[in-house]
């Protein structure tokens, strides 16, 4: 094409979406917003944990088993909510495909800013799974208090309490 610039290649729109990302964001529907946002998220986590991006069915991340005293890589699914629905309740959603493929779920509240790791067996046997969703119900709230993922930063290591 000798001179002229390029625009649809992949190097030419992540350049452009680079230098244009609010624009872009900004100008995304409601489910295109979720679903950009889903994927910094995971990043964000896998960043701040030090953990392997898979994105395998069922789970988002592998964290190195040394921390939870396993022999084992360990599973993690990342979920986020950064909107009350109805104005009253944060909703994790798709949360039933999960089963038997994670061994945490790390649930972000977009909302207030608090990240929740909460083990697979906790999610499926004690917390209230209704159409799929887990919402921010007195009884989940109560659960969740126990799984807040504490910000203690040494050296720029994400150091969690369990």
């Amino acid at each position: 094409w000798g001179g002229v610039m390029e625009m649809y290649t992949e190097s030419a729109l992540l350049k452009h979406a680079e230098e244009n990302f609010r624009d872009i964001f900004a100008t995304a529907g409601k489910k295109e917003q979720g679903i950009i946002l889903g994927i910094i998220t995971e990043h964000r986590v896998a960043t701040n944990r030090n953990a392997e991006i898979t994105d395998k069915a069922g789970s988002d991340l592998k964290e190195k088993g040394a921390a939870y005293k396993l022999l084992r890589d360990v599973l993690l699914e990342v979920k986020r909510c950064g909107v009350l629905k109805n104005g009253q309740y944060l909703r994790w959603s798709n949360i039933n495909s999960k089963k038997s493929l994670c061994d945490y779920m790390i649930l972000i509240d977009g909302v207030n800013d608090i990240e929740y790791q909460v083990p697979h067996d906790v999610v499926f046997n004690k917390m209230k799974i209704k159409s799929n969703e887990i919402c921010t119900t007195k009884a989940n709230m109560k659960i969740l208090s126990e799984y807040v993922v504490e910000r203690v930063w040494y050296d720029m290591v994400c150091k969690f309490s369990r």
